[in-house]
């Protein structure tokens, strides 16, 4: 380890971005493991760090929305079913046409 870096060893998916101490109000660059929602932070150690905000498509990158403005979608298959269904986590309407 050489200062704040650290190293990893194994190749797996990563996210970076600005991050914030819950405990301590300190803000700085970071990097984990995809899925991981607690960081330490860099100043009081503790495990309350965060993201400050919230994952999405990087600039240049297709995003999809609603017709009523929202982003927000759930990915839903019922027991039994084979395929499934995405809908809109506000208006609920189904989402369709997205790949055609």
């Amino acid at each position: 380890m050489t200062g704040n870096v650290v190293e990893f060893g194994r190749k797996e998916p990563h996210a970076s971005g600005e991050a914030i101490c819950r405990n301590c109000k300190h803000e700085w660059a970071a990097v984990a493991p995809v899925g991981v929602t607690q960081l330490e932070c860099p100043e009081c150690s503790t495990e309350q760090g965060a993201f400050k905000y919230p994952f999405g498509p990087a600039v240049g990158d297709d995003s999809y929305t609603c017709n009523c403005g929202s982003e927000d979608f759930f990915i839903m298959r019922k027991s039994g079913n084979v395929s499934g269904e995405v809908r809109c986590r506000q208006c609920g309407v189904e989402a369709l046409g997205w790949f055609e």
